[in-house]
């Protein structure tokens, strides 16, 4: 599990560059393949949410707000 863990929070770091440099789908394509390996991890499913926010898709960005949120309700963000 750990090794799960260390791997997709490398993934989010990648996946937050591609954002920051204007790649918007190749980041939610890249946050899309986290989620099947840790569907309940909170902080994976806000920045999806984000990325399908920033493409107009918002019936899954809020899918996914509100997936992060119900994970973790200390996640005011979400």
């Amino acid at each position: 599990e750990g090794k799960s863990s260390s791997s997709v929070n490398l993934g989010i770091v990648r996946a937050i560059k591609e954002a920051l440099s204007f790649r918007i789908r190749k980041a939610n394509s890249i946050l899309k393949e986290l989620i099947k390996v840790q569907p309940k991890h909170s902080i994976l499913h806000y920045n999806l949410a984000l990325t399908y926010a920033q493409i107009g898709d918002m019936v899954n960005a809020n899918k996914h707000f509100s997936r992060s949120y119900n994970l973790d309700a200390k996640n005011y963000l979400s």
